[in-house]
């Protein structure tokens, strides 16, 4: 597991394509894609960013699943926080 930092470059592009440039450093397939594409052509609109952070939202709760029906024995953890109404939100 990787316990990387965001670098200040990283910090001032917004988050999605701080989430892109990782996945560059961590080997995942758009690395050819990013590294040579101009910023136009990245197809990085709010659809595309939608769809992609619904792929790797899918990618995640199947690997959770899958660990979930390997163990034994597991636990949910759940926190309480209030909201702008002082309303309470699990």
């Amino acid at each position: 597991m990787s316990t990387a930092v965001l670098s200040e470059d990283q910090k001032k592009q917004g988050n999605f394509r701080a989430m892109l440039d990782y996945c560059v450093e961590m080997g995942v397939t758009l690395t050819d894609h990013l590294l040579t594409e101009t910023d136009q052509k990245l197809y990085a609109s709010n659809t595309i960013q939608n769809e992609v952070i619904h792929f790797y939202s899918q990618e995640i709760r199947e690997k959770i699943v899958s660990s979930l029906r390997r163990a034994r024995f597991f636990t949910v953890i759940a926190d309480e926080t209030k909201d702008s109404s002082i309303a309470g939100q699990l």
